[in-house]
């Protein structure tokens, strides 16, 4: 141990390019850290282009002195943020690739298929069809011949190789499937079947049992006990869980550990018009996590936003690396369940799962950047202001109403939130004076009065959405004769257009229809859609 330690990787020739050298290496490094080794020495043939690649792409301080035949390579072992850095992009990359290649299947079996429409299996088969899958899909069931106009396979065995395999058969079946799948060389596996580690010490031996032969066919694995998988892309559309949802376009990549958090969460995404660009349902996330879809969503262009709800953290270290990297370009909105007492007893049953304190998540979302929420409505909510509205440029609002009332509930839940209202400029208030004569009031909140038409309102929200004044909006209706649900729609539109020549206005917008039937879909408003709220 100490001083200097010569270093040699080698990979054998079946499995080269695949990175393992890289990874290698950086377990080397680690090890000659603990070790105190303060550098590496490596005698390489001078034609071994590759392994100097290895080194140089490292991230470490490479010093290289040329022999006749050799080149002698040294450097210092110190995990660096250049390093790390280093090391971090390239598990990202090969993480969301992984991840990637799960989403976008070219085939894929669904094992356990049954004929019954309660049936997950068949639930999944039919939502494949209804998504119209760009891909073929298998159906296996040794006792029906067809399946919603497909035919049935007796075995994986018959229809191998496939990307994927969905499996939803009685949990004493799943490991042998398993193994099939792995002689059948099937790419990934998501196991819908329940009866794992959230069933007790012999379900998690079952479940670990699974896990390592799935590993070792290089197999990654969603749940066991989950909804499925889904990818909106037009080239894929693909829907690999049994809900009775469809799954809407967007770009938020949602992940759930409950199943049926997740049939809730995509029916209310679906009230609210937001769509998603992917979802996993994760259950007992014997593999693939949160840190799983924070990878994937980094590197994936269609997603925009990231909405999670979590009943553990399996490495919160790492995911607070990860999600502070990533909610510098795109926000996470996350829900965890199970952060009280009688909630970490019920996320053990449930899901063999159990996050710490509120107070602990409240620490750990605010060092890494996440935005924590308290409920289901709450982050959909969210998630639809952050996937529809550009993020706001700082904390000032406006808040424009046609009645007091509403604007004052407005402004109290504003600086409950920790924001401020503006002050608006003699200029700007001189403007809202001319358009409303009458107006109640013209500095915030606004009240422009009962009698308020659709084309005044309009007018105002304009003005003050372009005075560069304010941060965010918030265009409040309380239901009078005057300014109909519909004409409040049509003033927002009118506002919030672009102008040829200049920007849309850059003000984060939300509209707050005072409905008891509670929130609608976002209204269409130039190059993005107002959220629409019941109450401010």
């Amino acid at each position: 141990t100490g001083g200097e330690a010569e270093l040699a990787l080698v990979v054998a020739d079946r499995f080269a390019e695949n990175g393992l050298a890289t990874l290698l290496l950086e377990h080397l490094a680690v090890a000659a850290t603990e070790a105190e080794v303060t550098e590496f020495v490596s005698y390489l043939l001078a034609d071994n282009a590759p392994a100097f690649d290895v080194m140089r792409d490292s991230g470490f301080e490479l010093t290289a002195v040329p022999h006749q035949d050799t080149v002698e390579v040294r450097f210092p072992v110190r995990l660096t943020e250049r390093v790390l850095e280093a090391m971090i992009e390239r598990e990202q990359e090969a993480d969301a690739a992984s991840l990637g290649a799960v989403l976008r299947p070219r085939s894929v079996a669904v094992i356990g298929a049954g004929r019954r429409d309660e049936n997950p299996g068949h639930q999944v088969v039919r939502n494949l069809r209804r998504a119209g899958f760009t891909g073929t899909v298998h159906p296996i069931n040794p006792h029906c011949d067809y399946l919603l106009g497909l035919r049935c396979h007796r075995s994986i065995l018959e229809v191998a190789p496939v990307d994927l395999a969905v499996i939803a058969v009685p949990a004493a079946e799943v490991l042998e499937v398993v193994r099939e799948c792995a002689r059948a060389g099937v790419r990934d596996l998501v196991i819908l079947s329940s009866g794992f580690a959230e069933a007790g010490a012999d379900g998690r031996r079952l479940q670990d049992e699974i896990l390592t032969v799935a590993r070792r066919a290089g197999m990654r694995v969603v749940g066991p006990n989950c909804l499925g998988i889904a990818n909106t892309d037009p080239e894929v559309r693909l829907d690999a869980t049994f809900s009775p949802m469809t799954v809407g376009r967007g770009r938020v990549a949602m992940m759930v550990q409950s199943g049926a958090v997740g049939i809730a969460a995509l029916q209310r995404a679906d009230d609210l018009g937001l769509g998603v660009s992917s979802f996993i349902s994760a259950g007992n996330k014997a593999d693939i996590s949160g840190n799983d879809l924070l990878m994937y969503a980094a590197e994936d262009d269609a997603t925009d936003v990231v909405a999670l709800y979590l009943e553990s953290f399996g490495n919160p270290r790492k995911f607070s690396r990860l999600a502070r990297r990533l909610a510098v370009r795109k926000p996470i909105v996350a829900l965890v369940g199970g952060s009280s007492r009688t909630g970490r007893r019920a996320a053990v049953d449930h899901t063999a799962s159990a996050v710490t304190s509120s107070a602990a998540v409240e620490a750990l979302f605010e060092q890494c950047g996440v935005i924590g929420v308290d409920g289901l409505e709450q982050m959909l909510q969210t998630t639809s202001v952050l996937a529809n509205q550009p993020l706001p440029g700082g904390r000032r609002v406006g808040i424009v109403s046609n009645a007091g009332g509403a604007g004052v509930l407005a402004a109290d839940a504003c600086e409950g939130a920790g924001l401020r209202l503006t002050a608006l400029s003699e200029e700007t208030t001189a403007r809202i004076r001319e358009i409303v004569p009458d107006a109640s009031s013209v500095q915030m909140p606004i009240d422009l009065g009962s009698g308020i038409g659709w084309e005044a309102y309009a007018e105002v929200v304009s003005t003050i959405a372009r005075s560069g004044e304010v941060d965010m909006l918030i265009a409040l209706r309380t239901p009078l004769p005057a300014l109909s649900y519909a004409a409040l729609a049509r003033a927002l539109r009118t506002a919030l257009r672009t102008v040829p020549g200049e920007a849309s206005p850059p003000v984060t917008t939300v509209a707050v229809m005072l409905d008891p039937h509670g929130p609608g879909r976002p209204i269409s408003a130039g190059e993005h859609h107002v959220p629409v709220f019941a109450f401010p």
